[in-house]
């Protein structure tokens, strides 16, 4: 893996603080420095960030994740140019506005002033929000108007297009309906769920088994319009002699049974469905189908003059993207001095083989992204700075091991500890495991400085040390050395059509089985069953079973649950426990010995490692609240460009 230091942060440790604030140059340096930079304001001074040494920074940490959203502008500009297209700097300019007002309306600001001084809270500026929004909307403008000359409308505005001119899925369908009552009795006092659902479910049941049989009338040459007048309980489409007020499908049914529907024949009679409560029988007097090809070209000549709207903008973007040949290059994560700026020519992407220089791409997001960044980059300016001050810095090796712990934990989490997933997930939005990881090591960089200012603050007062200590030997010191054997319920097959009710009794009484199984081995430890032996043979818990069920360290009330650990601690050497249910999880433990841990023996260790203890994220945000509590960063005129 790839491991980078956020050496940005950074020439502070060679420097120190002084060496970072340009206020103190003179002459051209100065103000060429100053021009267009990013200022930071506290009680103490101000600093100034030189517009090129920013650009950098926005280049290494969010270069390769916005690298796509720049292609995707040039691809773009490039199509647009091809067809000879321009974006309208009027309509341009009025999309803003109407973005300053709706922030104003929606963010319950008195006027636009007050708006403007809470984005100075987090350094933004109104021309830092015009110049953004002003690339933002020229881009969309390019988008809509390359859709429009092309008809490259998106595929679900044409299949919309075709169903609200030619019915659904292009079947124009004339037919009539009885619609019968699911009559539901009123449920007894205290109901469950369960017996609301019983009670519903018989009503269908009912209900359809009554449409049936008014069916097989209507097949055998009853009338279907007489039948509507006698037995419909819709009033709208009785009165129509069982047409739908504003034609088939009704609307809010399940396109499922829409789907069924639409392929009977004419004058064919439905089974009975169940829709929006009621019980329907279906007559198909009409039909007329389209296929979405043989108009095709009507509907999106039909849409030339039409404004596309956000689905075709994103369909065309994601088409010229799909099509491109472009890369990242290495040169995007080179290391960067916010004072020594790299040169503007090098070369961080290409694009259909051509190169783009680091001048081009920096100067796009100081547009897009120099301001909405501020503040993140002075937190971790801040945090760099105060840890530097302190002689702390991160290591590769500290970081890469970190990066590799953050992946595991994704990977384990929202993809359930599937790889592929993972990488699929990656492709889907053009990134590599390789990338994700350089970008990752920017932050986690800025976690361990954080982390080392944090630990090196941290004073642990002595009832935390002697909480730590019963938490981890036991009261009073009583640590128990200890066996577990884990018994997981067998999960039941679940039908999809199952109630949440009848899910949960399934999984009740699997655990419950599970919790006898347990009961019966506990009976057979009893009885002189080696503990050891069983666990080795049957315990469901991976980590110790292969040691007959030995926890290591022996058993440690902080890792446990309070049921647990409540039910554990009072046994004696040679006791066991009975089975204890736990998040669906049933425990045996065998206490086989114990002794007495002094906390003089250990409080100084214990305290060590109180000290050490990776802080949390809500820790590091309180550190980042703290420093920034008086810290404003302002983006001097000309850091966007403009």
């Amino acid at each position: 893996m790839r491991s980078t230091a956020l050496l940005l942060l950074l020439c502070l440790a060679a420097t120190g603080p002084a060496g970072c604030d340009t206020s103190g140059r003179s002459g051209a340096g100065k103000d060429r420095d100053a021009a267009g930079g990013l200022e930071i304001v506290s009680p103490t001074g101000r600093e100034v960030i030189p517009r090129e040494g920013y650009i950098d920074w926005l280049v290494h940490y969010k270069g390769e994740r916005l690298a796509t959203l720049f292609v995707e502008h040039r691809l773009v500009e490039r199509e647009a140019a091809r067809l000879g297209l321009e974006a309208d700097e009027a309509e341009v300019e009025r999309r803003i506005r109407a973005d300053i007002e709706d922030h104003i309306r929606f963010g319950s600001f008195a006027g636009q002033d007050e708006w403007e001084r809470k984005m100075g809270e987090s350094g933004r500026t109104l021309g830092g929000f015009r110049a953004q929004r002003r690339l933002e909307h020229r881009h969309l403008l390019l988008t809509e108007g390359v859709v429009q000359r092309t008809l490259r409308f998106s595929e679900q505005r044409v299949e919309r297009e075709w169903q609200e001119r030619y019915g659904y899925r292009g079947h124009r369908i004339e037919a009539r309906l009885i619609s019968l009552e699911v009559r539901v009795p009123e449920p007894p006092e205290g109901a469950s769920q369960e017996d609301l659902r019983r009670l519903y479910d018989q009503a269908g049941d009912r209900a359809m088994a009554r449409a049936e049989a008014l069916r097989r009338e209507l097949l055998d040459g009853a009338d279907f319009g007489e039948y509507v007048e006698r037995h419909s309980v819709d009033p709208e489409s009785r009165e129509l002699g069982g047409r739908v007020p504003g034609g088939f499908p009704p609307p809010g049914w399940d396109p499922l049974v829409v789907d069924r529907l639409i392929e009977l024949e004419v004058d064919q009679i439905s089974e009975p469905v169940l829709a929006r409560g009621s019980c329907h029988l279906v007559r198909i007097d009409a039909k007329r189908v389209t296929p979405l090809e043989g108009v095709r070209d009507a509907i999106l000549g039909g849409l030339a003059d039409v404004r596309p709207r956000a689905e075709d903008a994103r369909a065309l973007q994601q088409e010229l993207l799909e099509g491109a040949d472009w890369a990242v290059r290495e040169t995007m994560y080179a290391p960067i001095d916010l004072h020594g700026a790299r040169p503007r020519e090098e070369i961080v992407l290409t694009l259909e083989g051509a190169p783009i220089a680091r001048g081009e791409y920096g100067e796009w997001l100081a547009r897009i992204h120099g301001e909405v960044q501020a503040l993140n980059f002075t937190t971790m300016y801040l945090i760099g700075k105060r840890a530097a001050e302190m002689g702390y810095h991160a290591s590769p090796e500290e970081v890469a091991a970190r990066v590799e712990e953050d992946l595991e934990l994704r990977i384990a989490g929202p993809f359930g500890g599937d790889r592929r997933a993972w990488l699929g997930h990656l492709e889907q939005h053009r990134r590599t495991e390789e990338a994700f990881e350089r970008e990752q090591s920017v932050v986690i960089t800025f976690h361990v400085q954080a982390d080392k200012i944090l630990i090196a603050r941290r004073r642990i007062p002595e009832e935390e040390v002697r909480r730590s200590w019963e938490a981890t030997y036991g009261p009073m010191g009583r640590h128990l050395l200890a066996r577990v054997l884990r018994v997981d319920p067998e999960l039941p097959e679940l039908e999809p059509s199952l109630g949440r009710d009848e899910v949960r009794r399934r999984l009740a009484a699997a655990v419950e089985e599970a919790r006898l199984r347990a009961l019966a081995l506990r009976q057979r430890i009893l009885e002189g069953a080696d503990f050891a032996g069983l666990a080795r043979e049957l315990s469901a818990d991976a980590s110790t079973r292969e040691q007959g069920g030995l926890l290591p360290g022996g058993f440690r009330p902080a890792l446990w649950p309070e049921e647990i650990s409540s039910a554990v601690l009072p046994l004696q050497p040679g006791g066991t426990s009975e089975p204890i249910v736990w998040e669906d999880m049933v425990f045996v433990f065998q206490v086989i010995g114990e002794r007495r841990v002094p906390f003089e023996d250990v409080r100084e260790e214990l305290r060590e490692g109180l000290v050490n203890r990776r802080p949390t994220a809500q820790e590091r945000s309180a550190l980042m609240a703290e420093l920034t509590r008086s810290v404003r960063p302002r983006a001097l005129p000309g850091l966007y460009g403009e």
